[in-house]
């Protein structure tokens, strides 16, 4: 791992760590409305269609001459954490405080120059133990009659039992928000908004979290109600478990880096508030290679590039002061003659945030990473330092001097993970289960196979509405042991594990697919798992379309107890990952040390041999007619049985185990979806 912090707690382990997507979103196409069942009949299964019972009709695109509503309202959410019996990391579990996303409209035009909350500076709060841990004003040049957001996170206990706060915001042309924001959580949260490929529509999704049905009353969208004209709303009731995907039209498409607030009225329920910045609809599949590998767009005929290009890789981790491989990053960057096409690479912490035009505006830039496992420590133990604070200021010049571009930032705990979440546009995590690495947890308290899933999915729940990248084991000289005149011993994780915690991705709903890390030598020495890699690579590029427009719902349920399954619901579409935590061992840190002493080899998870079936409950207002398995070179069909009067269906007898440890499916909208899929398998 990259945080030495894990190392303390495994001493005895030694390693060390030295442009848009290639297939188009056709799902833009599908604007209009939400699917309904085709006239065409299945080819084999009479079972299809299920159809939709519920459509709508969009009217007008919402534009920005409707009147806006002079109203400051705000959300508040506890931190997501896991628990200590499990995951017995060094965090303190995170009770108090949480989150706010305040949403309001600027009464002057003016940059920002100022925020008070209940009265007090923030930057003197941000020196409070506790106080606020880091806040976000956007953008910071305000418009008036414009949408604006503040975000911020406190763990002051205080939050707790307040209703009500208070917010002022002081700008070069004097006060432009100055009122009261509720205290409260809803219990049907935004999880989700995004836009389509084209930005010009935006998909809200939410979750009832409750045991109570709740009705959405109204949409309000920076500003402004748009619930009588732009929205695409097939149910407005959501069950208690259950989840709902609205859409609205827009007039002109969103520009990345622009400020956007939403905000869902309930009947019967608080209101939830989402704010961010458009990013752009992007899902990356990214590689952090080995130094030693020359994995660069400037060296398009070089082998590692082409290699990682035909395994799926359309990302690369680079540092800004890199230099090596006879190129420079910094003059690599804004060379158009080096961006080889479909390519993006995400800049390197080391970048100089505060220095603007550094880097050309069409440069192939996937966005800048900030920090990796940057929630290790609250405090820096040194110099003081409040290090959410400290990466909030990065992120915002950042936003600043370069706005078109997403801002993200990695994480290693559970623990800290929820104050972090929010500091950055994109989010993500590191937790690996294979190879004895390393893990934040103490020693005699191993990660458990689903573990890596664990962390995944809490780092998406706390920082929901926005998206989370996610990491995924690969090939990493660190995870080997020996070397120093001593015979290396080569420790990777296996195919089956590599399959686990790279599905482990998609079924956490990550917007994004991050590799650590990709090594030729190990590719070279065992090309059976980079052909792993690059088969879950593209398997996802099947689907990605569908998973970076889709959320979970929850609505999968598996009959086997250590199967875990979710229904990633898109406009057009369901995915359904399914990923094996059967084992016929249990890898701990002394099975791990005793195996490198007598053995000299690392230990692998071995997969149980399962049968389940996979029961998914589809949305009234989407249809079902065709079902099929993903693979890494094609779909394939599958049996499935509907009840219509559930509107379930299920996919029996699915097998998983060693062989399979992971697989993907598909309940499709309409016929054109599997021919989508099939095209995305092979760009």
């Amino acid at each position: 791992m990259r945080s030495w912090l894990r190392w303390f707690y495994v001493a005895w382990l030694v390693g060390c760590k030295g442009n848009a997507d290639a297939t188009p979103d056709a799902i833009a196409a599908a604007d209009a409305a939400v699917e309904t069942a085709s006239d065409a009949t299945p080819s084999d299964d009479s079972a299809l269609p299920l159809p939709a019972l519920a459509t709508c009709v969009t009217g007008p695109a919402f534009c920005t001459d409707l009147p806006v509503e002079d109203t400051i309202a705000a959300s508040y959410r506890k931190d997501a954490y896991l628990p200590k019996a499990t995951y017995a990391e060094y965090t303190d579990t995170p009770l108090t405080g949480g989150r706010f996303h305040v949403a309001a409209v600027a009464h002057a035009s003016g940059t920002v120059t100022k925020v008070v909350i209940n009265g007090v500076d923030v930057a003197a709060l941000e020196q409070l133990h506790p106080g606020v841990e880091w806040h976000h004003v956007w953008p910071r040049a305000f418009v008036a009659g414009e949408a604006v957001w503040l975000a911020f996170h406190s763990r002051d206990p205080a939050w707790d039992i307040a209703t009500t706060g208070h917010i002022r915001v002081e700008t070069t042309a004097g006060v432009a928000i100055d009122g009261d924001f509720p205290v409260q959580a809803t219990p049907v949260p935004l999880t989700y908004v995004t836009t389509d490929a084209a930005r010009e529509t935006v998909l809200i999704h939410v979750h009832n979290t409750d045991t109570q049905p709740h009705t959405m009353a109204r949409i309000v969208l920076n500003g402004r109600d748009v619930t009588a004209g732009a929205p695409c709303v097939g149910e407005s009731q959501i069950a208690p478990g259950q989840s709902a995907l609205w859409t609205v039209r827009l007039c002109a498409p969103w520009q990345p880096g622009a400020a956007w607030t939403a905000r869902v009225d309930y009947a019967d329920a608080p209101s939830a508030i989402g704010v961010g910045r458009v990013v752009p609809p992007r899902f990356a599949i990214e590689a952090w290679p080995n130094n030693i590998d020359c994995v660069s767009p400037a060296a398009p005929a070089s082998g590692p590039f082409k290699k990682h290009f035909a395994a799926g890789f359309d990302t690369g981790y680079w540092y800004w002061g890199e230099h090596g491989c006879n190129f420079s990053f910094a003059d690599m960057a804004n060379d158009p003659t080096g961006v080889s096409a479909g390519w993006q690479t995400l800049v390197g912490d080391d970048f100089p945030a505060d220095q603007p035009d550094l880097l050309h505006p069409d440069a192939a830039i996937a966005g800048f990473l900030t920090g990796d496992e940057s929630d290790a420590q609250l405090w820096d133990p040194k110099t003081g330092e409040n290090q959410y604070a400290a990466k909030a200021a990065t992120t915002e010049l950042l936003w600043k001097n370069y706005p078109q571009w997403p801002v993200y930032n990695g994480g290693m705990t559970n623990g800290n993970m929820g104050a972090f979440a929010g500091v950055t546009d994109i989010q993500g995590i590191d937790f690996y289960i294979a190879a004895c690495a390393p893990h934040v947890t103490p020693f005699g308290n191993a990660p458990p196979v689903r573990g890596a899933y664990d962390y995944l999915h809490n780092a998406r729940n706390n920082h929901m509405p926005l998206p989370t990248w996610q990491y995924a084991q690969g090939l990493a000289g660190g995870w080997n042991k020996g070397g120093g005149g001593q015979p290396v011993i080569h420790s990777q994780p296996s195919v089956a594990e590599i399959w686990s915690q790279g599905i482990a991705v998609m079924a956490a709903g990550a917007k994004g697919l991050m590799w650590f890390q990709t090594n030729m030598p190990e590719a070279e020495f065992a090309p059976e798992l980079w052909q792993a890699i690059a088969d879950v690579n593209w398997t996802f590029r099947g689907v990605r379309a569908l998973l970076r427009e889709g959320d979970l719902t929850g609505q999968a349920t598996s009959t086997h107890a250590l199967v875990l399954v979710d229904a990633i619901r898109a406009r057009r579409a369901i995915v359904v990952p399914a990923l094996d935590f059967a084992t016929d061992n249990i890898v701990d840190d002394v099975l791990c040390l005793s195996s490198f002493i007598n053995d000299n080899k690392a230990p692998h998870w071995l997969f149980s041999s399962v049968t389940t079936d996979i029961a998914v409950t589809v949305p009234r207002d989407l249809a079902v007619v065709d079902v099929f398995e993903v693979l890494a070179d094609r779909v394939v069909d599958v049996p499935v049985r509907v009840d219509a009067a559930t509107r379930t269906v299920t996919l029996p007898g699915v097998a998983l185990g060693e062989a399979r440890a992971a697989r993907v499916f598909v309940l499709a909208g309409d016929w054109q979806v599997r021919s989508e899929v099939e095209q995305a398998l092979h760009q």
